[in-house]
């Protein structure tokens, strides 16, 4: 078992290579259709029928690396000879496994100190190949000749046998990396495989503090760990940091994956001799991003399964697809690769078709859909503030309404409107470009443009509008002449809490301005940012983000990551966070140093309350956590969760039992979410009429929120869209585009021209009156 699962990780990553899926090429595809649907053509592009599409997406033969360069770090110490052995037999199955288009070359280089001439050299036991090469010799030749350099290598005395990998496969890159050149390998177009194989710690690595080293009874490592790891004051000096740093400087941009074959538990570690866990080699792995193996376990499949999936994604075929056209018929999707349908989710907050199964860099991916034929819809989008409304117009024109004394409306005073006149009264915003997302905060708004520059407007006072400044924009102004935001690339969706915003950019990742005292940002720190600067940095997530969400009077931040787990950070006053603990999380340590949440489905969806925060998985369930007061988790209990108890084990909500639930929308102590029938069903806070039930009564504190109870009865309409303000929430209705908001009403934030609350004594029927006709 041993040795086949060893040898999976050279099975898994000899795949590893470079390649990009191109758009172009679209009219090879139009002319292979014929206007049909039905073709084998292996190119990247797009074609369109009437209402339908197929977009495909094949590699790019030019940009993929063919050739992979093996090097093998083995600890030469007897006491490792059976596991080494073991590799040597069983190499012929990781052989046998390459396809014949990969070139690859394996060499091995001992972990031996700088006093062995073998140290940072390709090691050559007796007459075989110094590198062992598929372009020049068999199989079988590879298999006898790696067997002859792993058996029994040359050991070296000084290092207790050869126990100095980090030092030796920095030699050879600091020192002879002509050498290794000249030789054949570290080939400017190859993918590289480093794998480190010890029973031992390196010597280079300082022992963590808590752990009491094995027995040395030759006591050579403490001597040549200060002649060749550590400077004249003792500082090391090869560490696991730099020698990444120096493989990755040798290596540049290539593919590159790190792997150990190492013991890492202390637990499961044989007692035998000298053996202990592999430190060093486990840190340098982790810190590459790679996986480490236990050598003393037989079942490797988790440890393997992150391998490869880390090699694959540095192959980085596309996994998520982005559709040409909104409003789709998800009916109509088709997903296949190679040919055989694939599962998929569809996200309909980023428009994206996402494969459940990272496929293969050679494979050929096809998308097939269709737009829906309905009329054009009035509006696209509607967002809450605390006490204000937006919408986005068919056109990317804006439109707001409600509080406005800090601006927030853009209109160029700070006069309500919509609490006593017709929101037809004021004219659209004057933005120059096409609005394609819109936000608001507490008293601020936020827009991203066709440009992918970022306008915000209204309250400032802690640096939310991005400009280095601290002025409100929009009370005595209009927009025609603010200030935009470049951060450095386009941004594609835009969220905002009560002062703060962050933004996730075309490269999914996301940068973050504003208040910071809770550490929303995710800097780790607490200084405001956009006060008194204008260049944000990147909130160092450490993954791709799929969607996040802040809400309007939010001071916590949440990210739906791409691998479906889930970080939040800022305050966690409530376990609003999910970890646990009440802890404030972002203000002393960054957000890549924060654990991830994981559940037992992908978490697609996110809603941030004022205190609480709601995530729609796979399979569309809901989980509520945080503070919990009057019902806004719908678990029929007032009592918090998240505080002591992590969020994982937490049960879905009864309501999207009984059926599944497509979006998440949270106010300050209130839910929503619409169902697959694009109904309406809110629980939590009952005061003012935020839940649209003709009572102010609160739902989900005392029973369980379900379909019967949560439902909310609007005009018979169906809705593709709801958001929640302060203790107001909006719908966009799905046929026309038509909005309609109850709750709270004393700013004029539903739109109705008057100030009396929806929704508390009164059934929810009244739309906005967004155009003259």
């Amino acid at each position: 078992m041993k040795t086949k699962t060893i040898f999976n990780i050279f099975i898994i990553v000899f795949l590893f290579v470079s390649c990009e899926d191109s758009g172009g090429n679209s009219q090879a595809i139009n002319d292979t259709l014929d206007d049909s649907f039905e073709t084998e053509v292996k190119t990247s592009g797009s074609t369109q029928n009437g209402l339908c599409f197929v977009d495909q997406y094949a590699p790019d033969e030019e940009a993929i690396t063919r050739k992979l360069d093996i090097i093998i770090v083995p600890d030469t110490s007897t006491s490792l000879k059976e596991e080494r052995e073991s590799i040597a037999n069983g190499f012929d199955f990781f052989l046998n496994t390459i396809p014949n288009e990969i070139d690859y070359k394996i060499g091995v280089i001992l972990g031996h100190s700088g006093k062995s001439p073998k140290s940072g050299r390709f090691f050559q036991r007796d007459t075989e190949p110094l590198i062992l090469e598929s372009a020049l010799h068999t199989i079988d030749d590879i298999t006898d000749g790696l067997y002859r350099k792993l058996k029994s290598p040359a050991g070296d005395g000084f290092s207790d046998g050869g126990e100095m990998g980090l030092y030796s496969i920095d030699n050879a890159l600091t020192n002879n990396i002509e050498e290794l050149q000249s030789q054949g390998m570290l080939r400017e177009d190859a993918a590289l495989l480093i794998v480190f194989v010890a029973d031992e710690q390196d010597i280079c690595f300082e022992y963590p503090e808590h752990i009491q080293p094995v027995r040395d009874p030759q006591r050579k490592e403490p001597k040549a760990m200060a002649k060749y790891c550590q400077d004249e004051a003792g500082n090391f000096i090869i560490t696991p940091q730099s020698v990444l740093a120096k493989i990755k400087e040798v290596n540049g941009s290539r593919p590159l994956v790190l792997g150990g074959v190492i013991y890492t538990n202390k637990d499961s570690m044989p007692i035998n001799g000298e053996n202990e866990i592999g430190y060093g080699y486990k840190e340098i792995v982790e810190l590459a991003g790679g996986t480490n193996i236990d050598l003393a376990t037989g079942d490797y499949g988790d440890g393997l399964e992150r391998l490869g999936k880390l090699a694959m994604s540095s192959i980085d075929p596309q996994n998520e697809f982005n559709l040409k056209t909104s409003n789709i018929d998800q009916d109509s999707i088709k997903v296949t690769v190679d040919g055989a349908e694939a599962e998929y989710t569809y996200s309909s907050e980023l428009n994206q078709i996402i494969l459940t199964e990272e496929r293969s860099p050679f494979s050929v991916a096809r998308v097939e859909y269709c737009r829906k034929k309905e009329n054009p819809l009035i509006a696209t989008q509607v967002v809450t503030g605390g006490f204000h409304t937006c919408a986005i117009y068919k056109e990317g024109t804006v439109r707001c309404w409600g509080q406005n004394n800090l601006g927030q409306l853009g209109l160029g005073h700070v006069n309500n409107i919509g609490d006593d006149e017709s929101i037809l009264s004021e004219p659209l915003l004057a933005i120059d470009e096409k609005v394609i997302d819109l936000s608001a905060g507490m008293n601020h708004s936020c827009a991203v443009l066709e440009s992918g520059k970022v306008l915000c407007w209204g309250d400032n006072s802690k640096g939310q509008l991005g400009l280095g400044h601290t002025d409100t924009i929009g009370d005595d102004e209009d927009l025609s002449l603010a200030a935009k935001l470049n951060l450095g690339e386009k941004a594609v969706r835009i969220y905002s809490g009560t002062a703060y915003n962050c933004a996730l950019l075309e490269s999914k990742n996301i940068k973050c301005w504003g208040e910071n005292a809770n550490g929303q940002l995710g800097l780790g720190h607490t200084h405001t940012i956009g006060d008194n600067e204008t260049n944000f940095d990147y909130t160092p997530l450490n993954s791709d983000v799929l969607q996040m969400d802040i809400s309007t009077i939010s001071n916590h931040t949440c990210a739906a990551l791409v691998n479906g787990d889930v970080k939040c950070w800022g305050n966690n006053f409530y376990g609003q966070l999910g970890y646990g603990h009440t802890r404030d999380l972002g203000d002393d340590e960054t957000v890549e140093n924060i654990p991830s949440l994981s559940f037992d489905y992908n978490i697609l969806q996110l809603g941030t309350g004022f205190l609480h925060t709601c995530a729609i998985g796979e399979g569309q369930k809901i989980r509520c956590w945080g503070r919990n007061a009057v019902g806004q988790l719908g678990v029929g209990v007032v009592d918090t969760f998240g505080d002591d108890e992590e969020v994982s084990t937490l049960p879905s909500l009864a309501l999207s039992e009984e059926m599944n639930m497509k979006t998440i929308a949270t106010g300050t102590n209130h839910t929503c979410s619409i169902g697959v029938d694009h109904k309406v069903y809110c629980w939590g806070l009952g005061f003012l009429g935020a839940t649209g039930h003709a009572s102010t009564e609160h739902i989900g504190d005392d029973e369980e929120a379900t379909l019967s109870n949560t439902f909310v009865s609007i005009a018979n309409a169906e809705f593709i869209q709801i958001n929640g303000g302060a203790n107001h929430t909006c719908a966009l209705e799905k046929a026309e585009g038509k909005i309609i908001c109850w709750g709270q009403n004393n700013s004029g934030q539903l739109g109705l021209g008057h100030n009396e609350n929806i929704g508390d004594n009164e059934l929810v029927s009244e739309f906005v009156q967004l155009t003259e006709n």
